[in-house]
């Protein structure tokens, strides 16, 4: 079951590394300043999608599951919402606009409503890739994946790089992306979705779902909030810094997001079948954490090369600073992959709001007192510290509630071992990395060499649904 799931994971890989691939076209065409703004407007889209979607495909997600309810009734409920808060966003929009409460940081004229639409594409097509995930239709989760990372590319080369458009240029790629995947995925779904309004259901759905708000909040804090103490604190220049910065980290992080995205519907299978299977969650999150660890070094090794390759030499990507924001994708990636199914398939959302509440609350402060003297490296140090912290309250929470274990010793040993390989490489850099791309290329090739046995040799448990099916 979880080699078949690797196919919508390889998916997910190919369709952000058409993303990733616009990062040079920012780089080239936009200032320092530009991709500041371009920074800014990312992380609006970002919170105004968790509040227009409320989560509700999580809660899609989830529901499919409870064998009382069928997937149309679900699936049809989450789409209603979404038309719903659609309407009323876009009516804040206009009114925003109408008032220009968006006019600082020289947002083009429209922002606001360009990103509330943005944002409402996004979440249908979020929906559903959902559905064809839990369905298990490979070739329609693919396919709404790949166009929407193709548009993006596509399109930013020609509004920014072709037409000289600028940030405005960046808003209308991603807005006309979105809207382009969100309407192969209402034809896709129009035979499948019954379209049926369950006040009860919606109702229910929406109480699993909104924890995740906050908790949305949280992850937005501490994940893009640095670029505004930066821009109160510093200069868009440092925003852009800090950006760029992320934005090629996010080869490792888009890798790992995969793998959980293949990963998370086998352990409700598995969960559902026998809820205290304790040694077989063991047994799968070993290995997915040696994955993890392993591509966190192999990325470390070669990011000096990417950073320079996606950014032309403009912008410079110190070692240790690039193990702490690895060491913050790994905590992220364990905790999608392990700890926040396990607390989600067990309802334990509003456990998962207080953990990332208080870690964002963490962050908050820590960016307060390190963003103002250390800049980026403070806003690192914040974010990375405040991931620790969260990923600790879950393995606390897991383990009082007797629910499946998390691999804690060896999420521990990899974070470890990442912020090692940075400082060698800091401190050994002439010696150790100035013999060239090649032996850099060939180090990291066989690091992921090995996570891909780790990953090739995974194997779970048939559920009865497998043998039902088999039978």
């Amino acid at each position: 079951m979880l080699n078949i799931s690797i196919l919508y994971g390889l998916a997910g890989i190919a369709a952000q590394l058409l993303q990733f691939f616009t990062l040079p076209i920012y780089a080239r065409n936009l200032t320092q300043a530009e991709f500041g703004i371009v920074a800014i407007l990312e992380s609006l889209l970002y919170l105004c999608t968790v509040l227009l979607t409320f989560s509700i495909e999580r809660a899609a997600q989830r529901f499919y599951f409870d064998k009382s309810l069928t997937p149309k009734r679900v699936f049809s409920s989450a789409l209603i919402w979404l038309v719903a808060s659609g309407v009323v966003w876009f009516g804040l929009a206009a009114i925003v606009e109408a008032t220009g409460l968006l006019s600082f940081y020289s947002f083009p004229g429209g922002g606001a409503l360009l990103i509330v639409l943005g944002a409402w594409a996004s979440g249908v097509c979020g929906l559903a890739i959902v559905y064809f995930q839990v369905t298990e239709r490979p070739i329609f989760f693919n396919f709404l994946n790949l166009i929407r990372g193709i548009s993006i590319l596509g399109l930013a080369y020609f509004l920014i790089e072709v037409q000289k458009k600028g940030v405005e240029g960046y808003l209308w790629s991603i807005t006309a992306a979105n809207f382009l995947a969100a309407t192969f995925s209402l034809l896709l779904l129009r035979k499948n979705w019954q379209f049926r309004f369950n006040p009860p259901l919606l109702r229910e759905m929406l109480k699993f779902s909104s924890p995740f708000v906050p908790t949305m909040l949280g992850a937005w804090l501490l994940t893009m909030g640095g670029r505004f103490f930066l821009s109160t604190y510093s200069t868009l220049e440092e925003v852009a810094l800090y950006t760029f910065l992320s934005k090629v980290s996010l080869a490792y992080f888009m890798c790992a997001t995969a793998i959980n995205t293949a990963l998370s519907p086998v352990l409700y299978r598995i969960l559902a079948e026998n809820p205290n299977a304790k040694e077989v969650s063991l047994d799968i999150l070993r290995p997915v954490v040696r994955i993890y660890g392993l591509g966190a070094l192999a990325f470390i090794v070669i990011a000096g090369d990417l950073g320079e390759l996606m950014g032309g030499g403009v912008y410079e990507l110190p070692p240790i600073l690039l193990s702490l924001i690895i060491v913050g994708h790994f905590c992220s990636s364990v905790m999608g992959g392990s700890s926040d199914v396990l607390l989600s398939y067990f309802k334990k959302t509003k456990l998962q709001m207080y953990a990332f509440l208080a870690g964002a609350s963490l962050c908050i402060l820590l960016n307060l007192v390190l963003a103002p003297t250390l800049g980026v490296a403070g806003i690192l140090l914040a974010t990375t510290s405040s991931l620790v912290f969260i990923i600790g309250c879950h393995w606390v929470l897991i383990s009082r509630m007797s629910l499946p274990s998390v691999p804690v010793r060896d999420v521990l040993g990899w974070m470890l071992t990442i912020l090692l390989l940075g400082l060698i490489i800091a401190h050994f850099k002439i010696e150790f990395l100035g013999v060239g791309i090649g032996i850099r290329v060939l180090i990291s090739s066989l690091l992921l060499a090995f996570a891909l046995l780790t990953l090739s040799g995974m194997k779970t448990p048939r559920t009865h649904l497998d043998r039902t099916s088999a039978s």
